[in-house]
């Protein structure tokens, strides 16, 4: 617990000393007037340059009160400008599902991509970039500023005077836009901007959600199926090595799920698992997620006992679908894309039997002083794992450690009482390169005794695979080599993982450029039809990377291939 400065060690609180000599300073409220016509911009001036060396408590939080209020200001003024650009941007939609525009194709609505005098624009790109967000992030924002600014007047009127924070008001657009009639909306705005002068704004979304039910019963269903439609997955790393999964769905189906790992975990308990309820419910959970295979009596990775355990594994087991090489006709577009094809099985579920799931793999990368220092029990920085980010030395030798021990010894049990050898294999591949670094992969998946076991792939990454620079198509080796040294696409900010994206020739191919590893990156199917056909230029920097100039002038370096 911190300690003020003029707070004793002793234990023993000293009086608190008479502020009645110090000069009672004004309120920052009187710069702040209803329907101010400076906007804000004296009271702007008056906290910038306040003399704070005389304040009181009273005069801090006043100056708080007045820095919240300004925010507020800036957050209007912001929706202002992103709802401006998106309206400024007339086009028609290049979301309808084909390439290019077509007769009778309906204009561009609020944050879609538009085809603008032969140019795909992308407004939530260029938004994404200048608010530093993820693309889907700019993408809600730019609907956001734009139902605030067309539909809800008088909350961006509140906003602008400071009554409301700029959650307060995204929470009043979210929630009462469910509403269909104009004038229910209106009704219901009036409303909650008359309840919100007398009770706390972290009720808004209560206070919001029984008003639009009020004025619609099938409100509430819309908003509950609007949530159902942007159910996800997330991931959520810490610094620790750890990371929060975080599935959203349906409320009873998610406490269905709850109900199972509980009675599973208790089931451990009983047996005498000395793990915790939660530690046993995320075992459990991790060994139901991972690929399984069709074979019956597949053990659950470090889950001992799984087939003597009624609750330990699920009966069903939906599809991931199996991810192959799509490689599209053209190549003045240079699009080759390793993508999420996928093929439902329903079928094989219905019968009860677990169906194969997409492999499950996760890089990790180390450079060779950290595999030194794992080998000689020194203390180590550890590594990092692709999608997540450094993880503990710990982390690391429990999945090389894991790794090699399956590709030396494959019939050894995973764990003392597995009820059958070879239960979880974990495939290792480990690459050495430029100053010992070393690339490792780990695939887990559940498989029978009879898989033969795995191995471990070293190669030398100091020089590309071959790969014959006149074919326009690279080879496999030379694929995977590129997706492991960029991670992610090429874009400045953008996140989508490189085996999930196409490989681009820099220099197009028609344009003379070889299929070489300088020349290729990865771009996901977005960024790399904006590259195309957007017009956006590209120029590189003396470091490797490049840098991005949007239709606009911009420019954005873009990310970094090795770290």
């Amino acid at each position: 617990m911190s300690r003020r400065p003029d707070q004793p060690t002793d234990g023993q609180l000293r009086p608190v000393p008479q502020l009645s000599a110090r000069p009672q300073l004004k309120s920052l409220s009187r710069h702040d007037v209803e329907n101010d016509p400076h906007r804000g911009s004296l009271l702007y001036e008056a906290v910038v340059f306040q003399d704070t060396s005389e304040l009181s408590d009273h005069g801090w939080l006043d100056r708080l009160e007045a820095i919240v209020r300004l925010r507020a200001r800036l957050a209007a003024l912001e929706a202002e400008t992103v709802a401006g650009f998106d309206d400024a941007l007339h086009g028609v939609s290049a979301d309808l599902g084909h390439r290019h525009p077509e007769p009778g194709d309906r204009d561009a609505t609020a944050g879609e991509r538009r085809w603008i005098a032969g140019d795909l624009r992308s407004v939530a790109d260029e938004v994404a970039l200048i608010l530093t967000l993820r693309r889907g992030h700019a993408t809600t924002r730019i609907h956001t500023s734009c139902e605030l600014v067309h539909n809800f007047p008088a909350t961006l009127h509140a906003l602008t005077e400071g009554e409301l924070t700029e959650r307060a008001a995204f929470t009043i657009v979210s929630e009462l836009s469910v509403l269909d009639d104009i004038d229910d909306i209106r009704a219901a705005e009036a409303a909650i901007l008359d309840w919100a002068r007398t009770h706390p704004l972290v009720d808004i979304k209560k206070a919001c959600r029984r008003e639009a039910a009020r004025r619609s019963p099938a409100a509430t269903d819309k908003a509950h199926q609007r949530a159902r439609d942007g159910r996800s997955v997330r991931m959520y790393a810490d610094d620790l090595g750890g990371a929060d999964l975080i599935h959203s769905q349906d409320a009873v189906d998610a406490a269905a799920v709850m109900t199972s790992l509980s009675r599973a975990a208790a089931h451990r308990r009983r047996h005498g698992d000395t793990r915790t309820m939660d530690q046993l419910r995320a075992d459990i959970a991790l060994a139901r997620l991972l690929p399984r295979t069709k074979q019956a009596g597949a053990d659950p990775v470090d889950i001992p006992e799984a087939a003597n355990d009624p609750y330990g594994a699920p009966g069903r087991d939906a599809d991931h679908g199996d991810h192959g090489m799509h490689q599209q006709d053209g190549q003045e577009h240079d699009v080759q894309e390793h993508g999420e094809g996928s093929s439902d099985r329903d079928s094989d579920a219905m019968d009860g039997a677990a169906a194969v799931g997409a492999e499950a793999t996760v890089v990790i990368h180390a450079t060779g002083a950290e595999v030194r220092a794992l080998i000689n029990g020194e203390e180590g920085t550890g590594g990092e794992a692709d999608h997540h980010g450094p993880i503990p030395q710990s982390s690391l030798r429990k999945h090389l450690l894991r790794a090699l021990a399956q590709t030396l010894l494959p019939n050894l049990p995973t764990t003392p009482s597995s009820s059958r050898p070879g239960a979880a294999v974990h495939r290792a591949r480990t690459t050495t390169g430029k100053s010992g670094e070393l690339r490792a992969s780990s695939e887990s998946s559940e498989v029978g005794g009879t898989c033969g076991g795995s191995r471990i792939e070293l190669r030398v990454t100091d020089q590309p695979p071959t790969s014959d620079p006149n074919s326009y198509t690279p080879s496999a080796a030379m694929d995977r080599y590129v997706r492991l040294r960029d991670r992610t696409c090429q874009f400045p900010g953008c996140n989508r993982p490189a085996e999930f994206t196409d490989l681009d020739h820099r220099v197009a191919f028609a344009a003379g450029g070889r299929t070489t590893a300088a020349n290729l990156w990865c771009l996901c199917r977005h960024h790399h039809r904006l590259k195309h056909e957007g017009g956006w230029l590209l120029h590189p920097n003396r470091d490797g990377t490049y840098t991005w100039t949007s239709p606009t002038g911009r420019r954005y370096r873009n990310n970094a291939t090795d770290p």
